[in-house]
């Protein structure tokens, strides 16, 4: 599972989102850091679309994937998007908050 947690995030870095997506789907044992690395770099690639497919597959989600959302949603200015997915969120930190506040204050 570490390799195969390597290449994901090594072929992300390079966006190679194709070839880390394909990884991640051969992976008998996809780990939270994993999913979280390819959201991630779909999200700053500015592939939501992707990004929401996957956050969807994932069966246990933190509050990691979580801000990768919201953070992208207060980039955009969609605060409908990022009310709902702060509601949703099992457990905020401060990562969550302060992008809340700093949404508000913009």
């Amino acid at each position: 599972m570490y390799v195969s947690s390597v290449l994901v995030d090594m072929y992300s870095k390079f966006r190679n989102l194709g070839l880390a997506r394909k990884v991640l789907n051969d992976m008998t044992d996809r780990s939270l850091m994993s999913w979280t690395t390819l959201i991630g770099r779909h999200e700053r690639h500015e592939d939501m679309g992707n990004a929401l497919s996957l956050f969807q597959l994932i069966s246990i989600r933190d509050s990691a994937v979580f801000n990768i959302f919201i953070d992208q949603y207060v980039e955009v200015r969609d605060m409908a998007s990022t009310i709902i997915l702060f509601d949703e969120m099992p457990k905020r930190n401060v990562i969550s908050w302060n992008s809340m506040i700093y949404e508000y204050c913009n």
